[in-house]
């Protein structure tokens, strides 16, 4: 993929498989890719690594999305949350959405669709950081 849209993603969801898919697809980028098995995972990592990306499965064993988008919104430049979901439909999305979420992506993951939203995501985010350093 084009260096312009690399960026840090964590992902963060309890199941390996999930994992695996993303980096088998993260794999063949220039994005540095990181993991979280749980929600309390995922707060250490974000501190740690400062992703542009946060890719959260809808349900935590210890959180949720929501939870972990409210999080996020307390920090200074938070990442993009994009959820994924084997259920993930039109009401999911507006949900996403209107709480103030990126994306949803649909499981079993298609790569050309990650390399798409997470690739806009990351461009957006870093274009945000970029023009909040110059003021």
């Amino acid at each position: 993929m084009t260096q312009n849209r690399a960026g840090v993603v964590l992902s963060v969801s309890s199941l390996i498989d999930d994992h695996c898919d993303l980096q088998r697809i993260f794999g063949k980028t220039s994005w540095r890719t990181c993991t979280a098995l749980s929600f309390r995972e995922a707060l250490v990592r974000i501190k740690q690594h400062r992703p542009d990306v946060v890719l959260c499965e809808a349900n935590l064993p210890d959180g949720s999305w929501k939870q972990l988008l409210a999080e996020l919104e307390r920090g200074s430049d938070p990442p993009y949350l994009i959820v994924t979901s084997r259920l993930a439909d039109e009401r999911m999305w507006a949900e996403v959405l209107n709480l103030g979420g990126y994306d949803v992506l649909a499981k079993p993951f298609d790569a050309v669709e990650i390399y798409r939203v997470v690739g806009f995501a990351c461009q957006r985010h870093r274009e945000l950081n970029t023009k909040k350093a110059q003021h």
